[in-house]
């Protein structure tokens, strides 16, 4: 992919949700049009923190990746939730019998601490395809790489305010 500018991928947004129309998409996502109309054209180099923070709540199948560093495809992929996990998997999931699912004891896979849980009732539920423990270190992973995202552009707002 071709390096962009975070206005750049915002401009990306607009055409992509609203077909370009900068006022519908100014009040899908809850900030000024002046505010979207200067971030488009260049005169906000740097958008706001709350800018972004409000651009990835109201769309939330742009993947944040995407939205601060230009890494990776645009939108989250439509073979998965949120958690990563396949629907297929929720949906043979959700056809299983009662169950409760409690903490257990914390455990390492690949060298990281992972949660474990303890499934008691009539069944366990499969996930076909799914391994819960790789799952839950991939979703660690990238929860890691948002956090470490949102905390580059918190350390770049502090420093545009300093100056």
């Amino acid at each position: 992919m071709i390096d962009t500018t975070v206005n750049q991928r915002i401009k990306m947004l607009v055409d992509e949700f609203e077909r370009g129309n900068k006022l519908v998409f100014s009040k899908r996502v809850g900030i000024s049009n002046q505010a979207l109309g200067d971030i488009i054209g260049g005169k906000m180099t740097n958008p706001s923190y709350l800018s972004l923070c409000k651009i990835a709540k109201a769309l939330p199948k742009v993947r944040i990746e995407w939205l601060l560093l230009g890494e990776g495809e645009m939108l989250k992929t439509l073979a998965t939730e949120d958690t990563g996990v396949k629907k297929s998997a929720v949906s043979a999931a959700s056809s299983v019998k009662p169950f409760s699912i409690e903490p257990g004891a914390p455990s390492t896979h690949e060298g990281k601490t992972v949660p474990t849980f303890r499934v008691k009732g009539e069944s366990m539920p499969s996930l076909p395809g799914t391994d819960l423990v790789q799952q839950v270190a991939k979703n660690t992973r990238e929860i890691e790489l948002m956090q470490q995202a949102l905390e580059t552009v918190v350390a770049e707002l502090r420093q545009l305010a300093s100056k």
